[in-house]
């Protein structure tokens, strides 16, 4: 006697909102990935969804692409990743977090700029994800981050900051490092250390344009 079989329950139709952050996040993925611009029928195929579903949710493909560029641009995750950095470790480990996750969301945007064809930061305005004036907040999290061990430094913890974003940017820019991009533990190690082999023996000694007030880590007495 043939027994019935049950029809495959249909999967549950996610909320709008977080279909919304899906093609969001699916159609970032997949702009770094192929770095070009895409279709919706790629942006579908890449989600998982039929064509129509974009449409439901955003009222254009200009409205997608405006809020994958809100969200890429938006330091929201890695002020959380940040805020997880672990204090109890040594300082260099603890730098060496941070550059990680500033060098992680560099790099993504820079592959959704050369997706999009974008020469500089869009402007991007009346979007929840939209930013302002981001130095305070940094800084507070280098603060944070350095704790106790300002006294292991020559300058500021907004020096630090500076040569740190400054070294990430450039470090992390395969246009502007010709393709040989620095790790994390690099960029610290030049930030905190320099590209001497040995500390200095002269507490005065000058060597050519660099002096040593200008390394970031006091000399071991």
């Amino acid at each position: 006697m043939p027994t019935s079989r049950a029809a495959p329950r249909r999967a549950r139709p996610l909320p709008v909102q977080e279909r919304r952050e899906a093609l969001i996040d699916a159609t970032m993925h997949a702009l770094r990935q192929e770095r070009r611009p895409l279709s919706t029928r790629e942006i579908a195929q890449a989600a998982g969804v039929a064509e129509g579903t974009i449409f439901r949710i955003f009222a254009s493909k200009d409205e997608l692409i405006d809020a994958v560029i809100a969200k890429a641009f938006s330091t929201r995750t890695s002020d959380l990743e940040m805020d997880g950095i672990r204090l109890d470790q040594p300082l260099r480990d603890r730098l060496v977090d941070f550059v990680r996750i500033v060098q992680i969301r560099l790099q993504n945007v820079f592959g959704l700029m050369q997706a999009l064809g974008l020469t500089a930061p869009p402007v991007v305005k009346d979007h929840p994800d939209a930013e302002g004036d981001r130095t305070q907040p940094v800084l507070d999290a280098m603060d944070r981050i350095v704790g106790g061990d300002h006294d292991q430094l020559r300058v500021s913890a907004r020096e630090l900051l500076r040569y740190l974003r400054l070294l990430t940017f450039s470090g992390s820019h395969e246009g502007v490092c010709a393709g040989q991009v620095m790790t994390p533990e690099e960029i610290v190690d030049v930030v905190l250390t320099g590209v001497r082999r040995a500390p200095w023996a002269d507490e005065n000694h000058v060597d050519g344009d660099l002096s040593q007030e200008r390394n970031v880590m006091r000399l071991p007495k």
